[in-house]
């Protein structure tokens, strides 16, 4: 849907140039993980449904190019969260990593890393990837 959005846009005037060079980027990206969270607010979140049957899904897209995987038409898929995980994990991941290399003494970047592991799970909870446990 991404690659399908970035290639429909079109600009017109001084921008034009610079913005359709980001979006022919956005739109050779391999991976969803690669577009910044910025630029996935900013041009495509608006744009995405929350969800979407298979059977909408076909006649607006025809294929998903993936081998793998079948498009059941009479189900209903969620769209928002499963695009926006993998784009904001990733920039939690760079960050982390980023602070990694910090100096270990400062309250606020050992703060800030486990905010961002707490981020992380409440994410991967979020999408269905795994379960909430509370132990007592």
């Amino acid at each position: 849907m991404i690659r399908s959005f970035a290639s429909s846009v079109t600009y017109s005037g001084e921008a034009e140039e610079e913005c359709s060079e980001l979006i022919e980027y956005d739109a050779s990206l391999d991976y969803l993980c690669n577009l910044s969270p910025q630029r996935f607010q900013a041009l495509y979140a608006s744009k995405l449904p929350q969800s979407i049957t298979g059977e909408e899904f076909m006649e607006k897209y025809g294929d998903h190019w993936d081998s793998v995987t079948t498009i059941d038409r009479k189900g209903t898929y969620h769209i928002m969260a499963p695009t926006k995980h993998p784009i904001y994990e990733n920039f939690g991941v760079q960050a982390f990593k980023a602070l990694l290399t910090a100096t270990p003494s400062e309250e606020q970047v050992i703060g800030l890393r486990g905010g961002l592991c707490t981020s992380a799970m409440i994410a991967t909870v979020r999408v269905g990837l795994a379960l909430m446990v509370q132990t007592d």
